[in-house]
Order: C-alpha cells, then sequence, then structure tokens
C-alpha cells in the first residue's frame, strides 16, 4: 500500500489580503494626509504586531514544549511562512 501524502497550501490568494489592507490603509492614510487615519493604521497594526509576537512567545513556547517532535515539525511547517510573509507588512507599516 501506498501513503497519500496531502500538501496543503499555507499561502492561499485570501492571505494576499493581508498585505493589500495594511498597505492600502497606509497609502490612503498618506495621499489624504488625514492624520486620524495615519494615527488609526499605525495603533492598528503595531498593535496586532505586537499581539501576535507576545502570542508567540508566551504561548506557543509553552504548546510547543507538549508537542512531540513530528508535530512541532508540522506546526512550524505551517506556521514560519505565514509569519514570513504576514509580520514584515505589519511592522513595516506600523514604523512608516
Amino acid at each position: 500500500m501506498q501513503e497519500k501524502i496531502v500538501t496543503h497550501r499555507v499561502i492561499t490568494p485570501l492571505s494576499y489580503a493581508t498585505l493589500i489592507v495594511p498597505i492600502a490603509g497606509l497609502i490612503i492614510a498618506l495621499v489624504t494626509t488625514d492624520l486620524r487615519l495615519l494615527i488609526y493604521t499605525h495603533v492598528i497594526t503595531g498593535g496586532t504586531w505586537t499581539g501576535i509576537d507576545l502570542f508567540m512567545g508566551l504561548v506557543m513556547t509553552r504548546v510547543m514544549r507538549g508537542l512531540n517532535p513530528e508535530a512541532r515539525t508540522e506546526v512550524v511547517k505551517r506556521l514560519v511562512p505565514l509569519l514570513l510573509f504576514f509580520m514584515p507588512v505589519l511592522a513595516g507599516v506600523a514604523i512608516t
């Protein structure tokens, strides 16, 4: 018997919305010179960036300790591409 290998797409077309929305908010705030929108975009992206960072550090480290090595590998295989895709955009928009 052959094992069926199932592959899951980690980054889907819907994932691109996570890139477009923060960047679009920043561009709209800069073009319209609306200070409130710029502050709102900064606070939302910065808060999301900080929240994800704290969650990964405080919660996921404890979760990962309880998993066997194979399960850890699967979690990391799916989580790292998403974070490498999403976190630089949040950080860049929040800092800008």
